[in-house]
């Protein structure tokens, strides 16, 4: 039972965190992520639409990733300089244009599978843009004792509207067919924009004048401080080949579903709606899971969720099992995420964070792009079982990694 003093301290960490700031970067979140995930089912069926292929909805997919690998770390750098606040806005902005702009070539049948190519390219890196800023913005508005707390709310907003956003999505594409609902999606970061606007100013750390030795020079120390870390290297290589199980695995979902299976908008969305009900669950228990497990445990036990995940997938290949084991892979996905993030919040000096975290994420993701791609040709070539028995190995070997390899120094 609580004491009075111990309900004291708990209310005052709640005020603490539900600051206007965090309020507004939150309800600018909920607005964005429910385009997104309106965006989640309907870029892929509009590219299957066109195509039919495997192959160039891996594609498609992996050109989400590439912006990480070759700008990372600039946008890192560029973000540690810069108003965090602004750029944000910046990035909204621009995506949402960028969105709007296909979606008025599609409508007058104008569209081509380049178009969506190019876009999905910048898209990319404009979110990636975002990303590191607003994780840098929350590490200025929210006490480190209740970052845990922050990065679960945020991932709550995304979880939410992985159970909105989906079946709205199938009803849309349904209704106003794929190329309108991802015009919603460009709405959707508009109005974003608009609401971090009013977020307080901030400024970047540093105070010279940025130039190219200068960028040069802090990206070199991004990947320095990362590969010198006996931590937060293992971390980026355990990452790095989760990543690669996940993504050849999920870049087939929805092609399997439509293509394969015959399913129609609808009946697909369940794959991403009922995975929407099990991470807001998720991420609703975060605080109490907590509390039972450590964030190394938490990590380390992730490796073995996402093989049962594949394994599903192995055994049979079924709505029902793309549900479950998609389901499976977010749940665990949240999991690792927020206590990762928590972790380096805690470890990187804020001066170097963006260009650190920007360095891991070019090392996590050097290799999914071509998994990716890989995958979409062994399916449409042979056959997705074949992708399913290679990324349930790689796993494998990753969880012998995680649990006798230096990942177990994380407490």
């Amino acid at each position: 039972m609580q004491t009075e003093q111990q309900m004291k301290l708990e209310y005052s960490s709640k005020r603490k965190l539900i600051n206007p700031s965090f309020r507004l970067l939150w309800i600018g979140r909920l607005i964005s992520q429910l385009g997104d995930k309106l965006y989640l089912l309907a870029l892929p069926w509009l590219v299957l639409e066109i195509s039919h292929s495997a192959f160039y909805t891996a594609i498609t997919l992996s050109l989400e990733i590439l912006p990480e690998i070759l700008f990372g770390p600039f946008i890192g750098v560029y973000v540690d300089q810069k108003s965090r606040k602004k750029l944000m806005i910046l990035a909204d902005w621009i995506r949402g244009i960028l969105i709007l702009a296909i979606t008025v070539l599609a409508y007058h049948e104008k569209i081509e599978i380049f178009h969506i190519y190019v876009v999905t390219f910048l898209l990319s890196g404009l979110t990636l843009l975002f990303d590191s800023s607003s994780q840098g913005y929350l590490s200025q508005i929210v006490p480190k004792d209740l970052l845990v707390e922050a990065n679960a709310n945020l991932t709550f907003v995304a979880t939410l509207m992985r159970l909105v956003g989906p079946f709205l999505s199938g009803v849309f594409i349904g209704w106003i067919g794929a190329k309108g609902t991802i015009g919603l999606n460009g709405l959707s970061f508009i109005i974003s924009g608009i609401i971090l606007s009013f977020l307080p100013n901030d400024s970047g750390y540093a105070s010279e004048k940025m130039n190219v030795d200068k960028i040069i020079d802090d990206m070199k120390e991004g990947f320095r401080y990362l590969f010198h870390h006996q931590i937060l290297f293992p971390i980026a290589l355990f990452s790095t080949f989760m990543n690669i199980g996940i993504y050849m695995v999920s870049t087939l979902f929805v092609f399997q579903s439509k293509e394969v299976l015959g399913y129609g908008p609808e009946q697909t969305s369940t794959i991403f709606w009922v995975s929407g009900i099990v991470a807001t669950l998720t991420t609703l228990n975060l605080k109490h899971l907590k509390n039972v497990l450590t964030k190394g445990k938490m990590i380390r036990l992730g490796s073995i969720g996402v093989f049962l995940a594949i394994l599903l997938l192995v055994l049979n290949q079924s709505l029902v099992t793309f549900t479950l084991s998609y389901s499976l892979l977010l749940m665990i996905g949240i999991i690792v995420n927020v206590n990762m993030m928590a972790y380096r919040q805690e470890i990187i000096p804020p001066h170097l964070f963006g260009r650190v975290m920007t360095s891991s994420r070019v090392l996590v993701n050097l290799f999914s792009p071509v998994a990716m791609i890989v995958a979409g040709w062994i399916a449409t070539t042979y056959s997705a079982q074949w992708v399913f028995h290679i990324a349930a190995f790689i796993i494998f070997i990753n969880i012998l990694y995680s649990w006798f390899g230096r990942l177990r120094m994380i407490k």
